[in-house]
């Protein structure tokens, strides 16, 4: 099994060479990841981030009341990982039970803890890419933030087909919802008004 858009990322984003990420395919480990399985949960947490080669992942919390609430979708070329640190939090503050799972059979590259200590030492630029992901990460989440508590759903939607364009016939619509923060119904709603061009 062969990591192909992994390399290409690597070679487009960071300038690596074939011979670089050959010394790096020691560290990588690829997996096959059926529909339907979770491959990364709180229990057992070890704080891993993954690399889609191929198919698609989610990341979501589940409340007290076993409510799932989706977090992020991660299609080919995307990265996907709980950034938080359990240690980090309150020992008083609610946990919520966050999940990576595979909407479609897919094929991620799991890179472990001291992944990125690995690929700074073979590439050093690295760490300045390293550093730009976490930068739109965290405007992603502001932005994701500010559109929950100020936007209609129509602009929620909105902005989620500009997020995720293709995705719209490989996700289902709960989950859709579920990442919009409304019911699967106002979804339903917008999109009639939508193709009514209302």
């Amino acid at each position: 099994m062969e990591c192909t858009n992994f390399q290409e990322y690597l070679k487009s984003n960071v300038g690596f060479s074939n011979s670089q990420f050959r010394e790096l395919l020691p560290y990588l480990e690829l997996e096959e990841i059926p529909k339907g399985k979770i491959i990364e949960s709180k229990v057992g947490y070890d704080g891993n981030l993954f690399f889609v080669d191929k198919g698609l992942l989610r990341f979501y919390s589940v409340d007290v009341m076993g409510k799932e609430r989706i977090l992020q979708f991660a299609p080919e070329n995307w990265f996907i990982g709980d950034r938080s640190n359990l240690q980090a939090m309150d020992a008083n503050s609610p946990l919520y039970a966050y999940n990576i799972d595979a909407i479609e059979d897919s094929i991620v590259v799991r890179l472990t803890k001291d992944f990125g200590e690995k690929i700074s030492k073979i590439a050093p630029q690295f760490t300045a890419i390293n550093e730009r992901l976490l930068q739109n990460h965290i405007v992603h989440l502001q932005h994701r933030i500010n559109l929950l508590i100020g936007s209609s759903v129509r602009e929620r939607y909105e902005d989620f087909v500009k997020m995720y364009p293709n995705l719209l016939q490989r996700v289902p619509q709960w989950m859709i919802a579920s990442y919009l923060g409304v019911t699967p119904e106002g979804l339903s709603r917008v999109r009639h008004n939508i193709a009514k061009g209302e």
